[in-house]
């Protein structure tokens, strides 16, 4: 499935936020950077809470990276 800005504005809208909290940019540099639309989503829950979008990332990839290790 390709990841567009559109779906994972949906994505959000779908679990009830009014607005996405990632910038279409944000967005397109994930997917292109091969993150899930899940990961992605996990980002924007991450922002939307307060926590910095460089920081959000880095958990992410890093538990990307745990679980490879498995």
């Amino acid at each position: 499935m390709n990841i567009t800005v559109e779906t994972v504005k949906q994505s959000f809208a779908f679990y009830g936020f009014t607005y996405c909290p990632l910038e279409d940019e944000q967005i397109i540099n994930l997917a292109n950077g091969g993150l899930s639309e899940r990961d992605i989503y996990t980002i924007g829950c991450d922002v939307h809470s307060g926590i910095d979008y460089h920081v959000a990332v880095e958990c992410v990839l890093k538990e990307l990276i745990r679980e490879e290790e498995k």
